[in-house]
């Protein structure tokens, strides 16, 4: 049997507590990597229900915008049904209806937004600019624009165009 002198005793002391604190440092680090692990599964799963969240709000925007080239269709048949493509017609003109649409908004807004005379349920202000948007898809209808492609290219455009579009004014 071997004795310890005092100086070996406190030196192996001295090492097992070393030691020690070694492996609750190893150990401390083990269990921040696994919850780091965890931490970083959390996040991979936020991060793709996010990005289905995503991919569907992108599946809705296109079958939305898709639907509203449809309705620039179904708004100039019925126009064209009703004759109003019987002649051809000046694009200034055209315009100018779209903007009147607009100008007869205001005034059933000016008007404390009266019921509309025909949708006697709606606001004059809503019916008007239904008209407004009517007049429009009429007009990409006949002319074959693809509104809906278009309207969803400058709404991803304008998303990245910042906040007030570089500090435009409200």
């Amino acid at each position: 049997m071997d004795i310890e002198s005092p100086m070996e005793a406190s030196v192996s002391n001295a090492l097992e507590a070393r030691d020690q604190a070694n492996l609750d440092k190893v150990l401390k680090d083990r269990e921040e990597v696994a919850v780091a692990g965890q931490y970083r599964d959390e996040l991979d799963k936020k991060q793709k229900l996010l990005d289905d969240i995503k991919s569907k709000e992108n599946e809705l925007f296109e079958g939305a915008c898709s639907f509203l080239t449809i309705l620039s269709q179904f708004a100039n048949s019925d126009a064209r049904a009703n004759g109003w493509w019987d002649n051809p017609r000046d694009i200034g003109a055209l315009l100018m209806l779209m903007v009147t649409e607009l100008a007869e908004a205001y005034e059933a807004h000016r008007n404390n937004d009266a019921m509309d005379d025909h949708l006697t349920d709606v606001p004059g202000l809503h019916a008007e600019l239904g008209d407004t948007i009517i007049r429009v898809l009429d007009y990409c209808g006949e002319n074959n624009i693809p509104i809906g492609d278009i309207v969803m290219r400058k709404m991803k455009y304008n998303r990245s165009r910042g906040y007030r579009h570089g500090g435009k004014q409200a």
